[in-house]
């Protein structure tokens, strides 16, 4: 479990915005509602799977959406966002990554963290 994870996970959030990771079902067991983001569907079909065999609680927690990050919306606001540093060499412009940091800013609660 990445550190950015385990700082999540222990503290009460609420609303977690997980942008390019996983399942998210590390959060939900914790409590959260958790929302991940992906835009590849080979990456998100292994996070369904694992939420499938997570359990019915853990799975109502967790929703996984296909979107380019740099541009996603998900009509919905959070209180926290976790973007892992690798998602960044993904972006190769910095360009891309302004635009990404722009699409998870406007997910983003007033006074929320990211």
């Amino acid at each position: 479990m990445g550190v950015h994870v385990w700082l999540a996970v222990n503290r009460a959030w609420g609303r977690v915005a997980e942008v390019r990771r996983g399942s998210g079902r590390i959060l939900a067991r914790a409590g959260h509602h958790v929302v991940g983001v992906d835009p590849s569907p080979h990456m998100l079909a292994p996070g369904c799977e694992k939420l499938a065999t997570a359990g019915p609680e853990v799975a109502a927690r967790a929703r996984l959406v296909q979107g380019d990050l740099r541009y996603f919306e998900l009509s919905e606001l959070f209180d926290l966002a976790i973007v892992a540093v690798k998602t960044f060499a993904y972006l190769i412009t910095r360009r891309d990554q302004q635009r990404a940091l722009a699409a998870v800013a406007a997910h983003l609660k007033p006074g929320a963290c990211s």
